[in-house]
């Protein structure tokens, strides 16, 4: 005996044959089947195309009601491709350039279990100036790599899950990959923290004239790439001298074949430090590369406070941040060298670039009009964007 039956699920109500009958120990047992809609603009119950053949194969004729859409239907068409469009002008720049830099091929390689979810957070701190707990209403309404939500739990676990393993792997294979003809700017700058769980962080000489604990950030940018290339964090107590021998330590373990010629400012220039530089180092006047990298970390990528309460949040938070400048820093050396900036601020490129839209119509995706300002922001990346 079966029976037709209404089920609402979500938004939406369902059709279903329920079939009662009885097992081989004559208990009554029920199976449920979907066979159809209910169309609640016409009132009519709408089924399956296989559900009409089958019953037609038993004698019992079903006809679907006309259903060409009334206006209130095609105002609930239109407010469902509504609801699927989705920003996508700067992810689409943002893997591009990712993809073409090497970044994609080692993050994945690096960090294979949550790579997409890294490089997502990286992407929502080039494009928002707001902090990670509102990530997750920004990729409800980005088309991004199939992360997940991004919800403030789900954040929060990914802080823990990134190992120093990951992150060594990530450096040594990025140091690698860049600073194969590289001179290497260095400079160090410090982060200030709320947090008293932290062991790094200590009070000491705080450049942003902030009466806070704070960490110590050194970074490495490639002179000539103008990427980031490697970054490590020691006490908030040290002296900037007493922290250069330890970090080339660290890069010439992570590139032991490479052979690094290192760029600072006068702060470095101790007698101790320019002994331990000419053991193997050749040394040159500073630049302003690192500087200006720091400026992103900090400042436009919403970094200038740890608003985390261990040392593995912080090293992991600084890592989704050291990924995101990486793309900033490939955005501001084309935008340089294409002089894009006599027009336009970064802030209005991504702007600009994140009204091109993508919607899905029964199931098919498609990449709405591109403006001709759009397009020659692409074409400035030597990118080009299909649409339809």
């Amino acid at each position: 005996m079966s029976s037709i039956t209404r089920q609402r699920v979500g938004k939406y109500t369902y059709l279903y044959e329920s079939k009662s009958y009885r097992d081989k120990f004559g208990r009554p047992r029920n199976t449920k089947t979907r066979v159809g809609k209910f169309n609640p603009v016409i009132g009519e119950d709408i089924y399956d195309q296989c559900y009409i053949d089958k019953m037609a194969a038993t004698g019992t004729s079903i006809q679907n009601p006309e259903t060409k859409p009334s206006n209130a239907e095609q105002r609930e068409i239109a407010l469902s491709i509504f609801d699927s469009i989705r920003n996508y002008g700067v992810h689409f720049l943002l893997l591009s350039i990712a993809k073409r830099i090497g970044l994609i091929d080692i993050l994945s390689a690096s960090t294979a279990n949550c790579w997409q979810e890294i490089f997502t957070l990286a992407c929502y701190l080039v494009q928002s100036d707001k902090p990670l707990m509102y990530c997750e209403d920004w990729a409800s309404e980005t088309e991004t790599l199939p992360a997940g939500t991004m919800s403030s739990q789900r954040i929060s676990e990914l802080l823990t899950v990134i190992g120093t393993s990951h992150r060594n792997a990530f450096y040594k294979s990025w140091g690698r990959h860049i600073a194969e003809q590289e001179c290497i700017a260095l400079d160090i700058t410090s982060v200030s923290s709320y947090s008293e769980l932290m062991t790094e962080c200590e009070w000491g000489y705080n450049r942003d004239q902030e009466d806070l604990p704070q960490i110590n950030l050194c970074m490495l940018m490639g002179e000539t790439s103008r990427l980031p290339i490697y970054q490590t964090v020691y006490s908030g107590s040290l002296t900037d001298v007493a922290t250069l021998k330890n970090t080339l330590k660290e890069l010439t373990a992570l590139i032991p074949e490479k052979r690094l010629r290192v760029v600072m400012d006068k702060g470095f220039y101790s007698a101790k430090n320019v002994n331990a530089m000419l053991e193997a180092h050749d040394m040159y006047r500073a630049k302003d590369v690192v500087e200006k990298g720091f400026c992103g970390l900090k400042n436009a990528l919403g970094l200038d406070r740890l608003r985390v309460h261990s040392d593995e949040r912080m090293q992991n938070k600084l890592f989704v941040g050291f990924i995101a400048l990486i793309m900033m820093s490939h955005l501001h050396k084309v935008m340089s060298g294409k002089r894009l900036y006599k027009n336009l601020s970064m802030d209005k490129l991504l702007i600009t670039l994140s009204k091109i839209k993508t919607a899905r119509i029964n199931g098919t995706r498609f990449i709405r009009p591109v403006t001709k300002e759009q397009r020659e922001i692409l074409a400035a990346f030597d990118l080009e964007m299909s649409v339809g």
